[in-house]
């Protein structure tokens, strides 16, 4: 298994520049990508959190539970996980109340 290409995505949205704060939200089935480079996809959302909160969710046994956290923490946001079967309803809410509040 190859996993999620979350670097070429995330290159993209972070080149489109804006002049007020946003939120990005990733949902993710699975591991990073073996031909992704990890540190870079960390680096790249730390680079970006003047301007950018991540907010990551990881669904299913298979999601890397460690490398989601560090993907929110690097990008100032929070994380969610859900497993199969499991109602994901009110997580995204959680998200998406912790969201909106006013970052420091």
């Amino acid at each position: 298994m190859r996993g999620n290409d979350e670097l070429k995505p995330l290159r993209y949205v972070f080149k489109q520049k804006t002049t007020y704060p946003r939120s990005l939200f990733m949902i993710s089935d699975g591991g990073i990508g073996t031909d992704c480079n990890v540190e870079e996809i960390y680096k790249l959302i730390s680079d970006n959190v003047n301007n950018t909160r991540s907010h990551f969710f990881g669904i299913g046994a298979s999601a890397e539970r460690d490398k989601v956290i560090k993907l929110a923490t690097c990008g100032k946001g929070c994380y969610e996980f859900a497993e199969e079967n499991e109602s994901f309803r009110h997580k995204v809410i959680g998200v998406l109340k912790k969201a909106i509040m006013p970052s420091l």
